[in-house]
């Protein structure tokens, strides 16, 4: 009996692909859309989001991962590769969002 490949990506994968848009726009409501003078405490707009995004990096690095040992060898691959060029697009976004907080809210 040969081994049958999976058509379509896991139910794993798909959520943990939505989850860091998700975390990407808590991080811009606790900035306000990094605002030169948020209305929150400190903790809320300049260590939380650095937390959250590094969260962010991790589930997408491991939905990458877990995208790229689910993908078939033969057939279609499109869904397997537009879930991880997501990944990438946000650990790019994530990183890019660090930068920005430490540069408006930890250097001043």
């Amino acid at each position: 009996m040969a081994y049958d490949e999976r058509k379509r990506p896991s139910l794993i994968s798909l959520i943990m692909v939505i989850i860091p848009p998700i975390i990407i726009y808590t991080v811009f409501y606790l900035t306000e859309g990094f605002s030169a003078q948020p209305n929150r405490p400190q903790f809320h707009y300049s260590i939380l989001p650095l937390i959250l995004m590094v969260i962010s990096i991790v589930i997408s690095v491991m939905n990458f991962l877990l995208t790229r040992d689910e993908e078939p060898e033969w057939g279609s691959v499109f869904l397997f590769k537009l879930i991880e060029g997501l990944d990438i697009a946000y650990i790019t976004m994530s990183v890019l969002i660090i930068v920005l907080v430490v540069l408006f809210y930890l250097t001043s």
